[in-house]
């Protein structure tokens, strides 16, 4: 076998041979020639023995011996005088604090016979509890319209206590307060009335009970205040008011956020005639939050039993509100919603003190308004808010003086749509501890309207003004010099039978205090520092000028 297979090797590299030199072996026509191919495989190849010689590396010498090394310890003893230091460490003690002269009292005396008085009271330094207590009277013998037949006082008596908690604080408040006007605003005769027989005095208390959060966001929190307000007059006619208000709020996830605000009050009136009300308020609304973005939705349930002839038991109406914030500077924001507001004898009698015993109370209803406005910081010493609102006003009240009270003021109430808009703006700023001030500015455009809706003439919203400005400052230089000041303009004021709007209302009152000591000082009250004898009342004009001078005194 081996024999062919090296055979056939054979052949085919002659076969290669043939093909590279160009000869075709298979076209020879002689054929293949036999051939015999010997291997032999015992040949052996013979190499001559190498000669090899090693020479060996001579060992090296050894190193010398070293000699140990020698070592010798001796002990020094440093002998130190003892130091004497004739410096002194300092020990640092308690830096006592300074004295608060938070306490004061108030005396002084004016122009009218006007004697003064006020005092205040309260705890120091007590970060659990604090407590404060605020007396003061004010009064005057004689006005503008017949002496004393024009006077009148003020007296106010208030406690408060507020205790911190860990999640929370109580505030809990006590008032008094007693006011005594006359029924001026009689037509001029030669023989005026008795002083007594037009004098009118009010008698007012109030209770509350506020818990509020600490300001620490938590998935849920809640308010709560519970309010109580008692009011009698001299001729025997009283009124309760009563009732809780709060809200309730609930942190869903991110994003979105639960609100429900609600409020209820039982209210009794006595006099000529007995009236008992109740007023439910029920607001709930879904808070949605992304970035910069916040809109609110829900809805306003209200329930009272008012019995003008349009009025309903049962309100309902939308709450849409949304804001932007652009930068802190820029605010955009919009509302649009209903609401219904209670009207009290207590809220009445303290916007004007005239009102006479036949005035009849109902809620005011607000179907629908819309705001739009814009609100952010001025840098870092204040703050603005500006915008308008348009709507529409039902039941809305406006005064009238009365048929059959002479001098005392009546309550017309419109039973149709008032169409009511005010474009507003207000700044507040404050420069340290140095000044303190805010400007608010509101315009005022009124449209009655009969059943059909159709604009009236000749007929307009008695005693409310078309022009508001507010200017409030307060400046403390270096707590030597203390000035509080208030200006004001009404414009606008349309009363029944006056073809012109009343005067426009100018009015500035100053208050100015310098301390002489930390606790002695002295002040001076401005009351109608214009010296205008305005009307904002019809037949009620103000008292001119009237100064208060005094000493004041801190402990």
């Amino acid at each position: 076998m081996k024999r062919i297979f090296l055979w056939s090797l054979g052949l085919c590299l002659s076969y290669m041979g043939y093909a590279q030199s160009g000869n075709n072996p298979w076209e020879d026509p002689r054929g293949i020639e036999d051939a015999e191919i010997v291997i032999e495989k015992k040949r052996e190849i013979e190499l001559p023995t190498a000669n090899r010689q090693y020479n060996k590396v001579p060992p090296l010498p050894a190193p010398p011996a070293i000699a140990p090394f020698q070592y010798s310890f001796q002990e020094f003893t440093y002998g130190l005088a003892p130091l004497k230091p004739r410096v002194r460490p300092l020990t640092l003690s308690d830096e006592p604090l300074s004295k608060l002269y938070g306490n004061y009292v108030k005396a002084g005396f004016g122009n009218y016979v006007t004697p003064y008085a006020a005092a205040h009271l309260s705890n120091k330094r007590n970060p659990d509890v604090a407590w404060n207590a605020h007396l003061e009277h004010q009064s005057s013998l004689n006005g503008p319209v017949d002496s004393s037949n024009s006077g009148n006082a003020r007296s106010l008596v208030a406690l408060s206590t507020r205790t911190m908690g860990q999640k929370g604080s109580l505030r809990t408040t006590l008032g008094y307060e007693r006011q005594m006007v006359h029924y001026y605003g009689y037509p001029e005769t030669d023989i005026p009335p008795i002083s007594d027989s037009i004098r009118q005095v009010y008698h007012r208390f109030g209770a509350e009970i506020a818990i509020r959060p600490n300001g620490e966001r938590v998935k849920a929190d809640y308010t709560l205040d519970a309010r109580y307000n008692f009011q009698a007059d001299r001729f025997g006619a009283q009124e309760q008011v009563g009732g809780l208000k709060g809200s309730l709020f609930l942190d869903i996830n991110e994003d979105f956020s639960a609100e429900l605000a609600l409020a209820g009050y039982l209210s009794q009136r006595a006099d000529l005639t007995e009236q008992f009300r109740y007023y439910a308020q029920l607001q709930p609304v879904v808070v949605y939050t992304r970035g910069d973005l916040e809109v609110k939705g829900g809805v306003n349930v209200i329930f009272d039993n008012d019995t003008l002839a349009n009025t309903n038991p049962t309100y309902l109406y939308p709450v849409v509100q949304a804001k932007y914030t652009v930068t802190d500077a820029l605010v955009p924001y919009a509302k649009l919603w209903g609401n219904v507001e209670m009207v009290t004898w207590h809220r009445l009698t303290q916007e004007n003190p005239w009102i006479g015993r036949e005035a009849a109370l109902n809620n005011t209803v607000i179907p629908i308004e819309v705001i739009l406005g814009a609100q952010g910081a001025l840098g870092t010493i204040g703050y603005y808010d500006a915008g308008v609102s348009i709507g529409t006003v039902r039941n809305w009240y406006f005064y009238t003086l009365s048929d059959t009270e002479t001098g005392r003021f009546d309550l017309e109430y419109d039973q149709n749509n008032t169409t009511r808009f005010n474009a507003f703006g207000e700044i507040t700023a404050k420069g340290g501890e140095i000044f303190r001030g805010s400007l608010r500015a509101d315009y005022y455009f009124y449209q009655r309207r009969d059943g059909l809706g159709e604009p009236l003439d000749a007929v307009y919203a008695w005693h409310r003004p078309q022009v508001s400005l507010t200017a409030l400052t307060q400046v403390n230089l270096g707590d030597k010099f203390l000035l509080d000041a208030k200006a004001s303009i009404l414009g606008g004021i349309i009363v029944p039978g006056e073809a012109e709007a009343l005067a426009p209302i100018y009015d500035l009152g100053v208050k100015a205090e310098y301390r002489v000591t930390q606790r002695l000082g002295v002040f001076a009250n401005f009351s109608n520092l214009l010296n205008q004898n305005w009307v904002q009342y019809q037949n009620y004009p103000s008292q001119n000028l009237l100064f208060i001078g005094g000493v004041s005194y801190a402990f």
